[in-house]
């Protein structure tokens, strides 16, 4: 008789000669009989019995044949072309969306409320930037320097937070590696001469430090393009402080300047120069703020490559942030919080958002809608 489970390990298709065989080894060995070559043996005494029998004999063994062929039909594992089991790319695929989701709905969520408050101009907003030293084959990044910025329309730039990162010693063979790296970006020097803190709980701590001035843990906004250098660090340091490595959502900054310039928008403008995502990408990407002077740590503003340094980045943000939102909601900007110390505000309301503003528009016919809904109080 047919069984009625077949073993997961199987996945061959198998004849009715096997199961014979198969049945025969049993029969065998319940009688003492030991195989000593294995199934070479029982193939070679099985072979007689099998030639010799009538094809109704053999009806019940092509019967578990054709059984085990329909279960390997429901149930073997299907692969790309790649060799990548298909269930894998699905779920992956599935977590990916589940995620996207999660953040449009987190960031609509943060809007929603006070849209309908009528504080939009005081929510706070948290942006992170890391450089690092190299990324290892497994896809792990070795941190060097972090930076943070609490923001808000009103205030801009209200709060900063800066660490070096001494991660010890590199892992075997990436010396050249985090060499090479250095010298194209951030410059910092290299483990074990590397700069900054190297006890990883004091690192969590000043992070933790700086986010709890909220309620509860908020949103981390960064360059969409580092998303996964950011998760990655981030889940390194939670991770060696034995921490939920989910308890920080990382977020595109590019899905919250989208969504934040439509919320500004629709206090005063029928016109929405922001019809999608790309736009707030694009702009962030153009980073009219690059060479900006002493908003980076001390290290690389002595060392004349700031735009390198993550706290910069950071700032940049804000700035970019600001010059396109605030006109919107009237807030009057102020240098060093909203735009450079230096900046003349006269001038940046005549050439500096006129220029974006020129960039929203020659950049509008090359996007499509790809973003999420509009926060439920603006449509």
């Amino acid at each position: 008789m047919a069984p009625k489970k077949f073993s997961k390990r199987n996945h061959q298709p198998k004849g009715p000669y096997y199961f014979f065989m198969m049945e025969f080894k049993k029969k065998q060995e319940g009688a003492g009989h030991v195989f000593r070559r294995g199934m070479h043996e029982v193939q070679q005494r099985a072979s007689p019995y099998w030639n010799s029998m009538t094809n109704e004999q053999k009806e019940p063994y092509q019967k578990m044949a054709q059984e085990h062929r329909e279960w390997l039909r429901q149930n073997s594992e299907k692969y790309t072309s790649q060799g990548i089991p298909l269930a894998m790319v699905e779920a992956e695929q599935k977590a990916k969306q589940a995620k996207g989701d999660l953040i449009k709905n987190t960031v609509s969520d943060m809007l929603d409320e006070v849209v309908a408050n009528n504080e939009l101009e005081k929510l706070e907003f948290y942006f992170i930037s890391f450089a690092y030293f190299c990324v290892t084959s497994g896809g792990t990044y070795i941190p060097a320097e972090m930076g943070l910025v609490r923001y808000s329309l009103k205030d801009g730039v209200m709060d900063k937070l800066h660490m070096f990162i001494d991660p010890g010693k590199l892992p075997l063979g990436m010396a050249y590696d985090a060499k090479q790296h250095s010298e194209s970006d951030h410059q910092l020097p290299i483990p074990p001469d590397a700069k900054g803190e190297k006890d990883n709980d004091e690192i969590i701590l000043k992070l933790f430090s700086f986010l709890s001035q909220q309620e509860k843990m908020p949103p981390l906004f960064t360059e969409t393009n580092d998303i996964r250098m950011v998760e990655n660090i981030l889940k390194g340091i939670l991770n060696q402080g034995s921490m939920d490595e989910n308890t920080l959502l990382v977020c595109p900054l590019s899905e919250l300047f989208y969504q934040l310039k439509r919320a500004t928008e629709s206090f005063e403008m029928d016109i929405k120069t922001f019809p999608s995502v790309h736009i707030a990408q694009a702009i962030i990407q153009k980073d009219v703020y690059e060479y900006t002077k002493d908003i980076s740590c001390e290290f690389h503003e002595d060392q004349g490559n700031g735009k390198y340094c993550p706290l910069s980045r950071c700032v940049r943000w804000a700035y970019i942030i600001s010059d396109s939102c605030c006109l919107d909601l009237s807030i009057e900007m102020k240098p060093g919080r909203h735009l450079p110390m230096n900046a003349d505000t006269a001038l940046c309301n005549t050439t500096e958002i006129c220029d974006t503003s020129s960039y929203i528009s020659n950049q509008m016919d090359n996007c499509s809608f790809v973003s999420g809904q509009l926060p439920k109080k603006m449509v």
